[in-house]
């Protein structure tokens, strides 16, 4: 055989095998991706597994932690300038709805809770069941909410 078709042959494979050996992903225990295929909802891999990505066909959209997450963000009364530090500890229980009712619903939760807390009012339980029934049109359960 030929030194040219011989080299020839050997690139193809390396091209080959570098295009389907960075592909593989791992999801790791307590996290699920989201995968999209021509632009649509193919499926939810949940961690953990060892998944192949089609090259140009399929996607990994976002990555989904399952257990349970923490977040606190300040909130400033511009009457007394006083702040208020609220605390939140949630599970993302609905991945698909997640992902697709908004590009960030973390980022959307936390502008509605800022929105319904005022420092004259605080936190009633009223307040509480509106925010967690919001949260749950975006897939995500609150467990535990307060502030200081």
């Amino acid at each position: 055989m030929p030194r040219e078709i011989t080299i020839v042959i050997v690139v193809i494979t390396f091209f080959v095998l570098l295009l389907f050996g960075l592909n593989y992903k791992i999801a790791r225990e307590n996290e699920a991706h989201v995968l999209e295929r021509l632009g649509g909802f193919y499926k939810i891999v949940y961690g953990p597994a060892i998944f192949f990505n089609i090259p140009l066909v399929q996607r990994v959209v976002q990555v989904v932690p399952l257990n349970e997450q923490k977040l606190q963000f300040k909130i400033e009364d511009t009457e007394s300038k006083s702040t208020q530090t609220i605390y939140l500890r949630y599970k993302i229980v609905e991945i698909k709805l997640f992902v697709y009712t908004a590009l960030d619903s973390i980022k959307e939760l936390k502008n509605y809770i800022i929105s319904h807390i005022t420092p004259e009012i605080g936190l009633t339980e009223d307040i509480k069941h509106i925010i967690r029934e919001y949260a749950e049109d975006y897939g995500i359960e609150i467990i535990e909410l307060w502030y200081k």
